[in-house]
C-alpha cells in the first residue's frame, strides 16, 4: 500500500480527451458563428436587392414622368402651330402637309419618329396612305389611348404619345 492515494481516477480524462474536446467546442462554436454571418450577408444581400428594385422603379418612374412632360410640352407647341391646326379645318392637303411639312418645318422634334393626326372619331388622317407605310403610326385610337402606349410591333417596343 502507498502513502499517496492515486491521482488516476477513472472519471478523469486525458490530456489528448480535453484538447479533442476542446477542439470539438471551438468548431461548434465557429460553426455558429459561421451561421450567423451567413444569415446575416443573406438577408443584407436580399435588402441590399430590394433596396435597387425599388430604386429602379423610382427612376423608372422619374424617367418616364420627364418623357411624358417633354411630350406633352412638344404636343402642346404642335398644337399650337397655324399649320397643324388648320389640317384639322380643311384634311384635304394632309398628305402632302404630313410628308413634306409635319417633320421637317422645325415645330415637331426630331427626336420623334412619326406624327400623325386623328379625328374625334378615333379615325386617322392618313387614312389608306398610313396603311403602305411599315413606321406608320396606328390606323385608330381610343379615348382610353390618350397619354403615353408602350406596344411590341414587329419585335420592337414603340411609345406612343396621344394628346387630345
Amino acid at each position: 500500500m502507498s502513502i499517496f492515494p492515486s491521482t488516476r481516477n477513472s472519471t478523469t480524462l486525458s490530456i489528448s480527451q480535453y484538447v479533442l474536446l476542446f477542439f470539438v467546442l471551438l468548431t461548434a462554436f465557429l460553426s455558429l458563428i459561421g451561421y450567423g454571418m451567413l444569415n446575416e450577408v443573406e438577408n443584407l444581400s436580399q435588402n441590399t436587392t430590394l433596396s435597387n428594385q425599388k430604386s429602379a422603379q423610382q427612376e423608372l418612374l422619374e424617367t418616364i414622368e420627364q418623357i411624358e412632360a417633354s411630350l406633352r410640352n412638344s404636343a402642346q407647341t404642335a398644337a399650337a402651330w397655324d399649320e397643324l391646326r388648320q389640317q384639322f379645318n380643311n384634311p384635304a392637303y394632309y398628305t402632302y402637309w404630313h410628308g413634306s411639312r409635319a417633320m421637317t418645318a422645325g415645330i415637331i422634334s426630331g427626336t420623334f419618329d412619326a406624327v400623325e393626326l386623328y379625328g374625334t372619331n378615333g379615325k386617322s388622317f392618313a387614312g389608306s396612305y398610313a396603311a403602305n407605310d411599315p413606321a406608320a403610326m396606328p390606323p385608330t385610337i381610343q379615348k382610353n389611348d390618350m397619354g403615353l402606349v408602350l406596344v411590341k410591333e414587329a419585335r420592337h417596343d414603340h411609345l406612343y404619345y396621344f394628346f387630345p
